[in-house]
Formats: C-alpha cells, structure tokens, sequence
C-alpha cells in the first residue's frame, strides 16, 4: 500500500477566498451563476467541487481554474501563522513564538508584545473595506431616488404651470 503525504485542497476555502478578495458577496456571485445564495453557500462549504461548477466559478471570478485546485492558504509560511514578537527582551533582540493564547502569550512576554497575523489581518480589514463600499453603494442609491424624486416633482410643477398659464416665460 503506498501513502502519500499529499493535502487536500479545500476548493469550497479558495472559492470563498477568491470571491472576498473581488469584493463580491455570496448573492453576488450567484447572481452571475443565475442559482440561489445558498447553493453557493453550500457550494463552498464543499472540500472538493465537480469541474462544470468550478469551471463557472472561475469564468465568473475571472480566475484561472487551476487555482482553485492549487492553492493552499495554509501552506504561505509565515503569512498565514501567527508569529508574535516581543520588541522587549531581556536581550533587546525580538523572539519570536507559536502562540497559544493571546491572554498568556500577553502575561508571558509582556503587554509591549506584538501579535502579527498579516491574512488575518488582511482579511478583517477586506470585510470592513466591503461593509464600507455596501455602506456607501447604500447612500449613493437613497441620493438618487432623491434625486428622481425632485425632478419628476420639478417635471410636474412645470407642466401645471404651463397648464395653468403661470409659466415665467
């Protein structure tokens, strides 16, 4: 019996990835596939997807298919691991350990202590850049109704005027 060492790519993980980093919510998404939001959610739940659905998603995500079935988040050393430094040693050089918890790690090495974990951190602040962008695309959609709203009430006003004959002509 010959073993392999070999990792499974979790294809649902890199769909959901590639499809957060373009800004596009689930609904987006499965808009442009024309199926329901939550057969993507289950969709990317998937470990490992059939090829006609993941051929769509990546003519979708303008992304080349072969990277759904490559990439490894886990598998980036030193960007998808926490690495936390303390920049007050006793030796005044920076040491660097796997965390277990961030309330011990503090009270071992000090509150002067760092903790980098740049995906994560990328990751964070992608959903706050996302819930800014809904935010104003929000906004934006309420100044336009307005904006409808006052011209077809100008558009009115004039016809009544010059029906009316009180036009300022």
């Amino acid at each position: 019996m010959v073993e392999t060492n070999e990792k499974t790519i979790n294809q649902g993980l890199n769909v959901r990835l590639r499809r957060t980093s373009k800004m596009m919510s689930q609904s987006d998404l499965s808009d442009l596939m024309n199926i329901s939001a939550q057969k993507l959610s289950n969709i990317e739940k998937k470990t490992v997807i059939d090829d006609e659905t993941l051929n769509l998603i990546a003519e979708k995500l303008d992304t080349d298919v072969n990277w759904f079935k490559t990439f490894d988040p886990n598998g980036l050393e030193g960007y998808g691991s926490t690495n936390i430094t303390n920049t007050f040693s006793p030796n005044d050089s920076p040491q660097t350990v796997a965390p277990t918890d961030s309330a011990q790690v503090q009270e071992q090495f000090g509150s002067n202590t760092i903790i980098n974990n740049p995906i994560k951190e990328m990751m964070e602040l992608t959903q706050i850049a996302v819930a800014k962008i809904e935010e104003h695309h929000k906004k934006e959609i309420e100044m336009k109704e307005k904006i409808f709203a006052l011209q077809l009430e100008n558009a009115l006003l004039k016809q009544k005027n010059e029906l009316t004959g009180n036009s300022n002509r």
